[in-house]
């Protein structure tokens, strides 16, 4: 098969396909996209440490009291193992996952990075506040395969990964 990534024959293709924006608007977008990574990076850190808390709380609840509680009070330690945890998890494999959504899916660019920040980070504010355990990575992935598809790119692979995420995540709903 064709060998993934920025060095694949498809890849080269998808980003030579992608229309190209005004430099100056270009710059604009650099700009925004402070604003659109602080709110995504909010997003998310309010979004998967209380996905990873939740069960641990419930568990550890569970484990000290030795019966199952209906609400879980949780222990301050238990919100900085979690972050400790999901910054482990982005140190040993962010790279790779960062790599592939942020370079090889599409083509990436201030201006589509803006609105994929911006777009996932306010789905996932949405989820927070209705209390949805989403997944931060897959509405991210989703909205890099939007913008790739409205950028004239054809990710095909991503968009069969995100249907097969979309179809498990409904089959578990």
């Amino acid at each position: 098969g064709a060998r993934a990534g920025l060095d694949s024959s498809a890849t080269r293709a998808a980003h030579a396909a992608a229309e190209r924006y005004d430099p100056e608007l270009e710059r604009v977008f650099a700009s925004a996209q402070v604003c659109s990574a602080s709110l995504a990076a909010f997003a998310a850190g309010a979004n998967d440490v209380a996905n990873e808390v939740a069960p641990l709380a419930a568990i550890w609840q569970t484990y000290r009291d030795g019966r199952v509680a209906e609400s879980v009070r949780t222990p301050k330690w238990l919100f900085a193992y979690a972050g400790a945890g999901v910054a482990a998890g982005l140190a040993l494999f962010g790279s790779r996952v960062m790599r592939t959504v942020g370079r090889d899916a599409t083509k990436m660019t201030p201006a589509r990075g803006f609105n994929i920040e911006l777009g996932y980070a306010l789905a996932s504010l949405v989820a927070s506040a209705e209390g949805w355990p989403v997944s931060t990575t897959q509405l991210c992935v989703g909205a890099v395969v939007g913008v790739g598809l409205i950028g004239g790119n054809q990710p095909s692979w991503c968009l069969q990964d995100a249907i097969s995420h979309l179809r498990s995540s409904v089959e578990r709903a």
